[in-house]
This record gives structure tokens, C-alpha cells and sequence, in this order.
């Protein structure tokens, strides 16, 4: 549409879709209920076994479990020598891929 015919036939219709917009993402932001998974599972990468994080969170070590494949021989694994201000679990570990996984 060239503006320079019609600016306020424009700016009506500008504001028109702009405001139609807002209005459904409004209507659909507060209808839809929040996601609540079926299972909650917090993969402590490279770390083995189950552990509990400070504020309580549990964590489970990907290491040896059924979430993840032997991948002795595709990844490693990694542990931060110094940790200062951000909590070991699960920022102390990491699992590191040598090839492209899925």
C-alpha cells in the first residue's frame, strides 16, 4: 500500500493489526495452563549416582545410568578442580561427547 496516498487509512490499520495481535497473544497467555511434566528427572552430567543439591533438588548422575549408553569409549567425562561461587551440583561435572551423539 503506498502510504503517501492514504497515511491515515495506514496508521489506522497499522494500529488495528498491532492491537488485534496483542489481543490474542493476551487471551492465549493467560488460558493456557503451565506445562507439568510426567517425569521430572535432573541429569547430573558426568557425575555417578544420585545426589541432593542444596536447595534440595534431587540430581541423578548420568554416569552408568539408564539415561545415557555406555559411552566409555565416545565420551569422557570431566570434573572442575576449583569451584567458587556457583554450587557443585550439578556445575562441578560435565560429560564431554568426542563424537556427534542423539
Amino acid at each position: 500500500m503506498n502510504t503517501n496516498k492514504h497515511p491515515l487509512l495506514f496508521h489506522i490499520l497499522t494500529s488495528l493489526h498491532l492491537s488485534f495481535h496483542l489481543t490474542i497473544t493476551f487471551i492465549h497467555a493467560n488460558s493456557s495452563s503451565a506445562y507439568t511434566p510426567l517425569d521430572n528427572f535432573a541429569l547430573n552430567c558426568g557425575d555417578y549416582g544420585n545426589t541432593t543439591a542444596p536447595d534440595g533438588r534431587k540430581w541423578t548422575g548420568d554416569t552408568a545410568s539408564r539415561f545415557i549408553p555406555d559411552t566409555s569409549s565416545s565420551s569422557s567425562t570431566s570434573t572442575a578442580s576449583t569451584q567458587y561461587l556457583s554450587p557443585q551440583i550439578p556445575y562441578k561435572t560435565a560429560r564431554i561427547f568426542h563424537s556427534q551423539f542423539t
